[in-house]
């Protein structure tokens, strides 16, 4: 029996400097192409929690309040799909999505934050080793667009997972969808966070 009674995920919202749209397996698997992208992660994070319920419905918490009489009946289809995968229990449950920003229409990649927060909660519930960062970035891609998700890339997860500053190369490999990667450190990025400017919009 499953003696957890509260996991945690966190990941980190990013700003993405190039290459959207490469990140896509239906560009970069084509003949003789590759995908490549520039991000980082910002000091914004999507929190989950999952808790033990006294009572026996599964209580969804985000910008509203859910409760579901089981795992298939819980509308938000990221924390269903999550639930699923990982063979979650159907009753007595609670689970909290937060997040230091709006979840919709940044375009910072809170999905894909969330999809990995959700997945270390779930695995640390399950009491699943951790993954290494492009496990934990292809896991979250995949869970993403599985069951008719949308057609998001691999850019956006592997900040999330990754965390900081980085450059990635995706194409097929022994990564999986990653050929390469390479860190910057802050150093390196100073000349271009100097130069940034974000505004934000309601």
């Amino acid at each position: 029996m499953n003696k957890q009674t509260l996991a945690v995920g966190a990941a980190p919202l990013r700003i993405s400097l190039a290459g959207g749209g490469s990140d896509l397996p239906e560009y970069f698997l084509q003949q003789g192409k590759m995908g490549s992208g520039v991000s980082f992660a910002i000091d914004k994070y999507v929190w989950v929690t999952i808790s033990h319920r006294f009572d026996k419905e599964i209580l969804v918490s985000y910008r509203q309040t859910e409760i579901a009489e089981s795992v298939d009946n819980i509308q938000h289809t990221l924390v269903r799909k999550a639930l699923q995968q990982y063979d979650m229990p159907q009753d007595h449950l609670e689970i909290h999505l937060i997040a230091n920003l709006p979840g919709r229409g940044t375009g910072l990649g809170s999905s894909a934050a969330l999809t990995v927060a959700l997945i270390q909660a779930c695995r640390q519930w399950q009491g699943l080793p951790k993954l290494s960062w492009f496990e934990m970035a292809q896991e979250a891609y995949r869970l993403e667009r599985a069951d008719g998700g949308p057609q998001v890339g691999l850019q956006d997860h592997a900040a999330a997972a990754k965390q900081g500053a980085n450059r990635f190369v995706f194409g097929p490999c022994r990564y999986g969808h990653f050929q390469e990667w390479q860190h910057f450190t802050m150093e390196e990025m100073h000349p271009v966070l100097d130069r940034l400017l974000p505004f934000p919009f309601a």
